[in-house]
């Protein structure tokens, strides 16, 4: 055989070996980052799964009375849209971070499903705008804490996504 034949073969197994290497890494790489994509979704499929019950609680502050645009009583609501129980309930009236009243956080054992739970704060001052058809508060929120259906603990602060707290 001719010494050039057996070079060109040579070269031309060798070019194949290298580009065969090439695309195995490559399907490796895109292996791994679909494997890293699943992981992540099925990570936020499950976080979402266990604050379904969480979302269902809602938060509502309003004002019982109102006299020269200052605001006397702040009633709060929570209510569990959800359909089982949420336990170890403690709801605070907060105006920017610090509690609005003198007395303790209020608790309650359990607010069963479709349950409605109300409380009055006496708040003195508090920042409001008035819109078209109701009294919108600046600075006052409810914030809380209870345990859902499955034993996790969240937080609820205003309108703001559950957050779930690890102990």
């Amino acid at each position: 055989m001719h010494p050039v034949v057996a070079t060109a073969t040579e070269i031309m197994q060798g070019w194949g070996s290298v580009l065969s290497t090439l695309f195995s890494a490559f399907a490796t790489l895109i292996t791994l980052l679909l494997y890293r994509h699943e992981v992540r979704s099925h990570r936020l499929e499950r976080r979402d799964a266990e604050a379904a019950q969480a979302r269902m609680i809602v938060l509502q502050v309003e004002s019982e009375l109102v006299e020269q645009g200052q605001m006397t009583v702040l009633k709060g609501s929570c209510v569990n849209f959800s359909s089982m129980p949420i336990t170890d309930v403690c709801l605070t009236a907060l105006r920017t971070g610090e509690a609005l009243s003198t007395t303790q956080p209020r608790r309650r054992a359990m607010i069963g499903p479709s349950e409605h739970w109300h409380e009055i704060w006496n708040v003195g001052d508090v920042a409001w705008r008035p819109t078209e058809t109701l009294l919108e508060l600046v600075n006052a929120q409810l914030r809380l804490e209870f345990v859902d259906a499955a034993g996790r603990r969240w937080l609820r602060v205003g309108n703001d996504h559950p957050q779930r707290i690890f102990s």
